[in-house]
């Protein structure tokens, strides 16, 4: 299952919700001509016409959404209705979670130079015009020797590519991030270490942070082609260089200078900006451990090249937590949920960085607008407290209203963790540690912000076609839970492809 364009990345429990099927759609992939001769399209290799009607594993439904009330999918909608037929639905996702729950029990293994698949042995049939390579990149490994992560998102990242050469076959490899902290681990546990990592992940696994050194750069969230590099990209970390080709990795990267030397830092969700054949990325401060930085969100829009092509900054007061953001062809959006930082807590008590920050929800959410060109001033407008944790997109309305399709949560999805050395299963439930996730549209202007709920159902991942990025589109996928189980919006593994029409 081939998903197109790039998938905003949840940094917290929300990635962990998805089935087997959802990881071959994994979110933020990169895109690059064939390696393997053959043609070579001069577009990025996404998704084909006929695609969407081909996907062998996880079942695509279409819901039409009409203009002044929320729709429901076509199919399995309205079907819980006695208390029995409730109990058999929350035991099969409870069933549901086991299952997805045992998918993280062990670590992916050693890397894995290449093999090709033919196309006898695919389900289905890969589409003729889908030409090129795949890449994602997620946590591969949930332990160090013995010691098992308090997280599985703070496992060291694996990057997989298949690459499609258009005549049914695909080929697959993968490799291991080789950050310098997982060489010193590696090379550690050659000499016999037991202990838990040395440096700190985003979400707690391993000893030092805050005051006494950097996080750990898992290089675990996202793997991006652009201008012929490959970019892993993690939370809290700068970017690492792969090769394309062999995916050995080159080190950690600044892009030309673009990034700061002391706070390297790039947010995973990139986005292709087809009006300026560039692309745009983001950085922000909510780990606020270097008092010299102003708070805020800056967005970095690279050319083809990767040369810097435009900076711009939106100061913010408060704790600056972006899980994700967007543009349009004249400004930049951000939205600001209220969030706080406890900062001695993270600094010498011990916090993990995702602990540390927390949710407020007596406060408001602040959406914050930029004019793209120039440095013209923007506005900022008060909503209720909310989370826009992935962004579809975002585009203006003839009357200058800009809409912001999103994927919203009441609050954080950071569980707890689990104690050192405690596998994480044992700590966690899905129930009280991930929040409802529903499509929502905010249509936000200088006079206020107004929503309205697209779809109930429990999903994330929303992507549209790259090609629409920034102006008005008519269909969102995202993967959701299945219908019919869970009450609707509230958390259960990913199992389905939903695809809502917003055209009307």
């Amino acid at each position: 299952t081939i998903m197109r364009g790039g998938m905003p990345r949840c940094i917290a429990l929300l990635c962990l919700v998805q089935s087997a099927a959802a990881w071959s759609s994994m979110p933020h992939v990169g895109v690059r001509p064939n390696l393997l001769g053959g043609r070579a399209p001069n577009r990025p290799l996404g998704q084909s016409a006929t695609a969407w009607s081909s996907m062998p594993e996880v079942g695509l439904q279409l819901q039409k959404m009409a203009p002044s009330r929320p729709s429901v999918p076509f199919a399995n909608a309205g079907r819980r209705g006695a208390t029995g037929a409730s109990s058999l639905a929350m035991s099969a996702v409870g069933s549901q979670v086991d299952a997805w729950q045992g998918m993280w029990t062990s670590s992916a293994g050693g890397d894995f130079d290449m093999a090709t698949v033919e196309a006898s042995a695919v389900e289905g049939t890969i589409p003729s015009d889908l030409v090129g390579t795949l890449y994602r990149a997620g946590p591969g490994s949930f332990e160090l020797g013995d010691f098992k992560l308090q997280h599985p998102l703070d496992g060291d990242g694996l990057v997989t590519a298949f690459t499609f050469s258009g005549d049914g076959k695909v080929s697959f490899r993968r490799k291991f991030v080789k950050t310098e902290q997982r060489i010193r681990e590696q090379k550690a546990l050659d000499l016999g270490y037991k202990g838990e990592p040395v440096k700190r992940g985003f979400f707690g696994s391993g000893k030092q942070g805050g005051l006494l050194g950097p996080l750990k750069n898992a290089a675990n969230v996202a793997a991006f082609y652009w201008g012929g590099r490959v970019l892993v990209l993690s939370e809290a970390a700068p970017p690492v260089e792969i090769d394309p080709a062999g995916l050995y990795t080159k080190g950690e990267t600044r892009i030309k200078k673009a990034l700061r030397r002391d706070n390297g830092v790039l947010n995973p969700r990139m986005r292709f900006d087809p009006a300026g054949k560039c692309v745009v990325g983001f950085r922000s401060n909510a780990v606020e451990i270097d008092p010299t930085e102003k708070r805020g969100v800056e967005f970095l829009t690279f050319d083809g090249e990767w040369n810097l092509k435009a900076k711009r900054m939106i100061p913010t007061q408060g704790n600056a937590y972006f899980p994700d953001v967007a543009f349009t062809r004249n400004f930049y959006v951000a939205h600001q949920a209220p969030t706080k930082f406890d900062g001695l807590g993270y600094s010498v008590g011990g916090k993990p960085a995702a602990a540390a920050i927390t949710f407020d929800e007596s406060k408001s959410s602040l959406f914050h607008v930029v004019p793209r060109a120039g440095d013209g001033k923007g506005y900022s407008v008060e909503a209720p407290s909310a989370v826009l944790m992935q962004i579809a997109n975002a585009h203006e309305t003839p009357d200058g209203a800009i809409v912001v399709d999103a994927i919203e949560m009441p609050r954080l999805p950071f569980g707890p963790n689990a104690a050192p050395g405690t596998p994480w299963q044992e700590s966690f439930d899905m129930a009280r540690d991930v929040p409802p996730a529903r499509l929502v549209r905010w249509t936000v202007s200088e006079k206020g912000a107004t929503r309205q709920i697209l779809s109930p159902a429990f999903q994330a991942f929303p992507a549209v076609n790259p090609y629409v990025t920034s102006v008005r589109h008519s269909y969102i996928y995202t993967a959701a839970a299945a219908s019919g189980g869970a009450e609707e919006g509230t958390a259960a593994p990913l199992q389905r492809v939903l695809k809502t029409d917003v055209s009307g």
